[in-house]
């Protein structure tokens, strides 16, 4: 090994150190404990015992009847974990962990998803370590270091992430193509919100086309059991789910743009959607849904133009499409680790030494903080004097880059890739 692969392997390993101690051994907030694997683990179980997972009623009897339930923060959690909002597809993935005791359960998704995601950030470390291995390393040192919220709360992000990131590798290096395939089916099944973008990569790539269309095949496969499954003991899932999800994007509610506990310093994981900013300027739904709506629709349109004329090489199509998926519709803090996926594109422009490498590296790099679960927090704290008085339009814009500052950096981080892919020299750099 060379003295720049070694130093990249130590960062690597530090990061994925400080994710594990982070992640398992630092007490997370009193409601957030698990909380997201609770939702998806109850729902599933009140299917196992042919109870209807869409009323919240069925959950909150089923989640209040566990012994370990009763004290007054798991109960304030409850609120959370009884309204499912999961497609009938996860909660059959989910099933078998739902059939076992929770103290058994959430140990070993804890531990699958830890292993998963090092395993699939490795992957992504190398991909790109031949390339920049310090600027890999050093990437990789603050993503892992950032990310103990997957194992704090539970939530399915932390598989999603990890098998997207293992599809990319197998399907972009052409290596295990089998099993690359049924990563990206399952990541679909379980959170289509997060592996929808990735999955479209290939689909309009031609070399990759028939590797989308199995993965679209996988999820068939679980679909039609899964559905078939929630039909007969929830007929009216379908309204039920819609339901569910309107009320917890309805004003004032959890995932509302506009509410103040989307920051992390009143109530968990930040909601990082486009809307969260545009809901500062404007208060009507259908205001800063339209304007948010717009910007990314100019940023899809140029990813899109460049993936149907195949004009970039596909690590810096996957690069840009990342931090689109994560800011377009409904996607917390822990979403945002679907950045370990443009670290290899990164390490491509780096390598170059010009200054498309070097923008490349710095907005990365700022994406990366300021979406680690270590500064947001922080970041929120300093935001308490403002949330109710931010009146003025400078205070505004304070107030919306301070409070807001993933959705921010993960704009600057597309509109840097969007102009990049129309930009001559872009395609200059990487060949």
């Amino acid at each position: 090994m060379s003295r720049a692969r070694i130093d990249s392997l130590v960062y690597f390993l530090i990061g994925a150190a400080v994710f594990l101690a982070l992640g398992w051994l630092t007490p997370p907030y009193p409601d957030l404990s698990q909380s997201d694997f609770k939702a998806v683990y109850y729902a599933s179980k009140a299917l196992v015992h042919h109870r209807d997972p869409y009323l919240q009623a069925n959950l909150l009897e089923l989640y209040r009847s566990e012994p370990g339930n009763t004290s007054a923060a798991q109960l304030g959690a409850s609120q959370v974990v009884t309204v499912c909002v999961n497609l009938p597809t996860g909660l059959l993935l989910i099933a078998p962990f739902a059939l076992l005791p929770w103290t058994v359960a959430h140990i070993l998704w804890s531990i699958l998803t830890a292993a998963l995601f090092l395993f699939a950030a490795y992957l992504m470390w190398t991909a790109g370590v031949d390339r920049a291995p310090r600027v890999t390393g050093f990437l990789m040192l603050v993503l892992l270091s950032g990310s103990q919220l997957l194992l704090q709360t539970g939530n399915a992000a932390g598989i999603v992430v990890s098998l997207c990131a293992i599809a990319a590798w197998c399907l972009l290096s052409q290596r295990h193509v089998t099993a690359g395939v049924i990563c990206l089916g399952l990541a679909l099944a379980l959170k289509p919100q997060d592996a929808g973008f990735i999955w479209l990569l290939f689909l309009l790539l031609p070399a990759f086309r028939r590797a989308a269309l199995q993965a679209l095949a996988i999820i068939a496969a679980l679909a039609i059991p899964a559905m078939s499954w929630a039909w007969r003991i929830a007929p009216n899932w379908i309204a039920e789910l819609r339901a569910n999800l309107l009320s917890t994007f309805a004003p004032g509610q959890l995932n509302s743009p506009d509410n103040p506990l989307t920051d992390p310093a009143v109530r968990g994981p930040m909601n990082v959607s486009l809307q969260t900013i545009t809901a500062i300027y404007w208060s009507h739904p259908a205001i800063y849904n339209a304007v948010a709506y717009v910007v990314l629709a100019v940023l899809l349109l140029v990813w899109l133009t460049a993936a149907v004329r195949s004009m970039q090489n596909p690590w810096l199509l996957l690069a840009a499409i990342v931090p689109i998926a994560v800011i377009t519709g409904y996607h917390r803090q822990y979403d945002t680790r679907l950045l370990i996926l443009a670290v290899p594109a990164c390490a491509l422009l780096s390598r170059a030494g010009c200054r498309l490498g070097r923008l490349a590296v710095a907005f990365t790099f700022a994406a990366a903080i300021l979406t680690s679960d270590i500064v947001i927090p922080d970041i929120g704290n300093l935001t308490l004097a403002m949330r109710t008085d931010h009146t003025g339009h400078g205070r505004t814009i304070l107030y919306s880059l301070i409070g807001r500052p993933v959705p921010w950096a993960m704009l600057a981080l597309a509109a840097f890739y969007a102009w990049l892919l129309w930009n001559p020299r872009g395609t200059n750099v990487v060949q």
